[in-house]
């Protein structure tokens, strides 16, 4: 698909990380893929340049009953220390997940959490943003749509290099020219050397 796309000419390689939100809002493109976390940027973006349309959240396209959106929530972990360090860690992440700080992590970095009370507790006037709040607020909606298929990653240590190693493979079949069969077996060598050294 990513092949196709860019041979096409629908499908481009932004000229640096994270340009297409300048894109986006000068109109160069008519869509790009982004978490809940990147809205404050896209938000930013359009203020910077002077975008005057509208725009909104809206998972990808998809046929009738296969609308589907990726959970991605970063880990928190405790790693071993001092009982006094252990116990103050635990403090800590116990106090994370009351709502009122919850509430107050999520409307500051625009990431959702795990804890479902929050939600009501998010309102335009507890959103520091609040040009921002509606939009927030669209990826909320479609997170809570029950025709709406969610997944998340595996909960494995490589992930995260995995999902470099899979944006190195849409390079590689796109600006880079090699073909898709190449491409997917060289992601799939590196996810297994990834996993094996786990």
């Amino acid at each position: 698909m990513y092949k196709d796309l860019y041979d096409q000419g629908c499908g481009y390689i932004p000229a640096e990380r994270f340009s297409e939100q300048t894109d986006f809002a000068l109109g160069l493109t008519p869509f790009y893929a982004s978490s809940t976390a990147g809205l404050t940027y896209v938000l930013a973006a359009n203020n910077d340049n002077g975008f005057e349309g509208t725009w909104s959240v809206n998972s990808f396209p998809h046929t009738e009953g296969n609308e589907i959106l990726q959970v991605f929530m970063p880990g928190i972990i405790m790693v071993p220390g001092t009982p006094e360090a252990q116990l103050a860690s635990w403090l800590f992440l116990k106090y994370l997940v009351t709502p009122e700080a919850a509430l107050q992590w999520t409307a500051s970095s625009g990431y959702f959490n795990p804890v479902p009370s929050t939600v009501d507790l998010l309102t335009e006037e507890t959103f520091p943003n609040a040009d921002l709040f509606p939009y927030f607020q669209q990826g909320n909606a479609l997170m809570n749509n029950a025709d709406i298929r969610l997944y998340n990653g595996p909960n494995v240590p490589s992930y995260n290099a995995i999902r470099g190693f899979v944006s190195e493979a849409i390079a590689n079949v796109t600006s880079n020219g090699m073909a898709v069969e190449d491409a997917a077996a060289q992601l799939q060598q590196q996810a297994d050397d990834a996993l094996a050294g786990m």
